[in-house]
């Protein structure tokens, strides 16, 4: 993407906040490093942990008594790295932050926005580091990727590759309209795949799918607005939907957490239901965001900095020309559901960046604010469980008919 610059800036955080598995050839490679003996790892220190799933047994890093990875030093850097260099380190490892998916004949990459460098757009642009990313995509990306056919528009409607990245085209020329408010821009984009949604593809190929979206491209841009004249309403039901969603993001789900076994699942569950009443005060579910009444999240807020509008667009944009919303890189979601989903992050964390600002007594949103949100949710964003499934997907159902409009507009004000 032209839009990113990304280097590794040794804050750890991912040495933290993941859980790294390991294949049976990687726990082999450490093994023979023989990282106890050296001294160079306190002596006794288990070096790896074994967990299971679902009846299936893995390997991951283990962690020290702080959170960081047993192998994390204490500038931030990675033993394994430092001594034996990058290529001895897990693949897992040596990936992050960047994501891959097949793009017809090509490969398309992007990067995740739960890393803070990534979140600043620090470092090189991505186009430096393209040998290393090319070498990184020899390693992940499966030999037969050409063949891989393009996501599903919705339930079993399908089109060629050149089809589809058509209609990609058309959600990120929506969002790259700068002489139009963002919220503007998101609004347009969702009734552009609420027309998806509604739409037969046998009989449109080629040309005719350009012409189709610069026909609703104009329809859309026609009816709706740059500014929004009333309040919005969002449902009861929406708003449960909704809070849900914010309690599934809001979560510190790590290798803490992981392993904490019924006790901390049942108190999860509490928050979740504390939270989807919308009751009294909101659950501290995270420390990073500490118990407020929900009332004071919707009292009226500045709008949001300039800069936070800058860096949720970027969001946006590469989240779209990476594809990494939709298909594999997505829980294998159609085009449709997985733009929902996108969608969705946006009031969701500009609900966190309100929950932030109030638990500090503000109503103004610094950039900060929006960054630890946008980090939060985007480390679940695709890769928690809680968040796949169908009833999930009919929960993103349910709010792109009802009242997805609705929220985004609400948490623009």
């Amino acid at each position: 993407p032209v839009l990113q610059n990304w280097s590794c800036h040794n804050c750890g955080g991912c040495c933290r906040q993941h859980n790294i598995l390991i294949t049976k050839e990687e726990k082999l490679r450490i093994e023979e490093q023989k990282w106890n003996e050296s001294g160079e790892i306190p002596p006794g220190t288990k070096q790896f942990v074994r967990s299971s799933k679902t009846g299936r047994y893995f390997f991951r890093l283990n962690h020290q008594a702080d959170g960081s990875c047993v192998f994390l030093n204490e500038q931030g850097l990675c033993k394994i790295h430092a001594k034996f260099g990058e290529a001895a380190k897990p693949l897992a490892c040596r990936i992050y932050p960047y994501v891959f998916h097949p793009k017809g004949k090509k490969i398309v990459v992007g990067l995740r926005y739960s890393c803070p460098s990534v979140v600043e757009n620090k470092g090189l642009a991505l186009s430096k580091n393209q040998r290393e990313i090319e070498t990184l995509a020899e390693l992940v990306v499966p030999s037969n990727y050409a063949e891989i056919p393009p996501p599903a528009i919705h339930s079993s409607q399908r089109v060629k590759w050149s089809e589809f990245l058509i209609l990609v085209r058309q959600i990120e020329h929506f969002l790259r309209s700068s002489l139009v408010p963002f919220e503007a821009r998101l609004l347009r984009s969702l009734e552009f795949i609420k027309l998806l949604d509604q739409a037969t593809f046998d009989k449109i190929q080629g040309a005719r799918m350009q012409e189709l979206c610069e026909l609703l491209a104009m329809d859309i841009e026609a009816r709706v607005g740059i500014t929004t004249s009333a309040e919005p309403i969002v449902s009861k039901l929406g708003k449960t939907h909704f809070l849900l969603f914010v309690g599934q993001y809001v979560k510190k789900e790590n290798w803490q957490t992981a392993a904490a076994g019924w006790g901390y699942r049942w108190k999860s569950m509490l928050a979740m239901w504390k939270i989807s009443s919308n009751k009294g005060d909101l659950p501290e579910i995270n420390p990073e965001f500490r118990s407020v009444p929900f009332a004071a999240i919707e009292e009226p807020f500045q709008g949001l900095p300039k800069e936070s509008v800058e860096l949720l667009e970027r969001y946006y944009r590469i989240k779209v020309q990476s594809l990494h919303f939709t298909g594999p890189a997505f829980y294998g979601m159609n085009l449709v559901d997985g733009y929902t989903a996108l969608l969705l992050v946006y009031p969701i964390v500009v609900y966190l960046a309100r929950w932030k600002a109030a638990a500090e007594g503000r109503k103004t949103l610094r950039p900060d604010d929006v960054e630890l949100a946008l980090r939060t949710v985007d480390h679940h964003h695709g890769y928690s469980s809680a968040l796949d499934g169908i009833l999930v997907r009919n929960r993103f159902r349910y709010l792109l008919k009802y009242d997805l409009a609705s929220l985004i507009s609400h948490y623009s004000y």
